[in-house]
């Protein structure tokens, strides 16, 4: 009876190991078959339009197929066969490169262009703004970004060397808008880093009215005169400036200050305590060395040339009004060990010491990124740069100072 009942058991077991066998089996069989499913749609393209019918999609597809099967460039081509108005026809057109940019390209200036176009022009056509389509169709064909701009055609106030410089200097992998960008920046006097950072704002990404990129060209005017506003404020103060003109229809950036703006922008975030609190501020030094060294004064006389960490924020403050700029904005960013600021001084044989050079260091890439002295001028080629260079050689600094 034992052993019938063990048996019986073990045929149980058996059984049920068998069954957990077979439906982990059928578990991985439908696993699988969801994963082909699944990796199936994926990679599944877009369908060919195919239609014989269709004059301006039929001949793209049979020689360049690609750009039919990716999605947004489907949608732009779509488009530029709606509006007609080709100069050349489009079974004359005979593609040229492999990827799909190449392709748009060449197809793009095969119907539109008269003269041979920056490749940054075409990119306007993803920015899916329905006036620029004209414009960007009559600048192909021969017109005047200027004359265009003046005839209020296109919203940003431009000149003539604005619009040499854009066509002639932008590289050809900057998409339309950010192009434009970048030359107000450039020619409003303001830095390549600036640049980087008003271009990733929200009206810098967007093309507005002309009442609204007149003002926002004046803010671009107001920001380049200030070198040593710490770039990590631009935003933040972008933000600040469109909400105060959206609330006050005659606010303009006559006459404003940067510290004064940046304690309204502050108030506004509800951050007053907070500026109280960081104008007592003392900071931990940063690891590098000053300097102190000797060059020919005028006459036989020497000059003391000094290189010094500021250590407080009320040094940082003095430093800025002494030198007529906004390097007080960057406390926070010392406080935070991201970048320490130091300030060059002079002192001649029969004088007392000046201040000449404001120097800003970001401290984990080692790096100088920006040299100004009184009212934002950029470091001297001479004396200042040489003695700038030799602390830099001393500690280990590169010299990563922007220009265009």
């Amino acid at each position: 009876m034992r052993r019938a009942a063990r048996d019986d058991k073990r045929e149980k077991v058996d059984a049920q190991r068998a069954f957990r066998a077979q439906s982990a089996r059928q578990r991985a069989i439908e696993v699988a078959s969801n994963e082909d499913t699944i990796q199936g749609v994926l990679a599944k393209k877009l369908p060919l339009l195919a239609f014989p019918e269709d004059p301006f999609l039929y001949p793209i597809e049979k020689k360049a197929p690609k750009l039919l099967e990716h999605p947004t460039y489907r949608r732009i081509i779509e488009r530029m066969g709606a509006t007609g108005g080709h100069l050349r026809p489009i079974n004359d057109w005979t593609p040229r490169g492999k990827g799909c940019e190449t392709l748009y390209r060449s197809l793009c200036e095969h119907i539109w262009a008269k003269y041979p176009m920056p490749a940054f022009i075409w990119s306007a056509f993803f920015d899916k703004l329905e006036w620029l389509d004209p414009l960007v169709k009559a600048i192909a064909r021969g017109s005047s970004l200027f004359t265009l701009a003046k005839e209020g055609k296109f919203p940003l106030p431009m000149t003539r060397g604005m619009v040499h410089e854009l066509m002639t200097s932008t590289p050809g992998d900057i998409p339309f808008t950010k192009a434009v960008r970048r030359v107000q920046v450039k020619t409003a006097g303001g830095t390549p880093r600036f640049f980087q950072v008003w271009a990733g704002t929200r009206p810098g990404q967007v093309l507005g009215t002309k009442a609204e990129e007149t003002f926002w060209a004046s803010v671009v005017e107001w920001f380049s005169k200030q070198p040593m506003l710490d770039p990590t404020q631009v935003a933040p103060l972008v933000d600040f400036i469109g909400y105060r003109r959206n609330h006050e229809r005659d606010f303009s950036m006559k006459g404003r200050s940067p510290m004064a703006l940046i304690r309204g922008m502050q108030e506004w975030h509800g951050d007053l305590a907070k500026v109280k609190a960081t104008n007592g501020a003392a900071y931990e030094r940063s690891g590098f060395r000053g300097l102190e060294m000797e060059c020919s004064g005028e006459g036989n006389t020497k000059d003391i040339w000094r290189i010094q960490e500021i250590l407080s924020a009320k040094e940082l403050i003095a430093e800025g009004r002494d030198l007529h700029h906004c390097v007080a904005s960057y406390s926070w960013r010392v406080e935070a060990k991201q970048v320490s600021i130091w300030s060059m001084t002079c002192k001649p044989t029969w004088e007392s010491e000046k201040k000449m050079v404001t120097i800003e260091v970001t401290n984990g890439p080692r790096a100088i990124i920006q040299a100004r002295g009184r009212f934002n001028r950029a470091i001297e080629a001479g004396v200042e740069f040489k003695v700038m260079q030799k602390w830099a050689q001393d500690n280990g600094l590169s010299i990563s100072i922007g220009r265009w």
